[in-house]
């Protein structure tokens, strides 16, 4: 809600394979990855990472913005049927 209110776009992919990780390109220059669910807890409590890479080459962005494409068809899907 507060990356919406903030005019981030997200989506969450509902559909299947499973895709548990989580990620965010910013800037088509950086990306963070990783299993931690970003929560207080993910940080401080539990034994999840996250990994900031920076810059990304061009291979590692054209995969990033697949997936993310991807990710929009079947958000995008999803969403109509509500």
């Amino acid at each position: 809600k507060q990356l919406k209110e903030a005019g981030i776009s997200t989506y969450l992919s509902q559909g299947l394979p499973l895709f548990h990780h989580k990620w965010a390109l910013i800037d088509s220059k950086t990306l963070l990855l990783g299993s931690a669910n970003w929560t207080q807890a993910a940080f401080k409590k539990n034994k999840d990472f996250i990994s900031f890479l920076h810059p990304i080459n061009r291979k590692e962005l054209k995969l990033m913005n697949r997936i993310l494409f991807d990710i929009r068809k079947k958000t995008l899907k999803t969403n109509n049927k509500l």
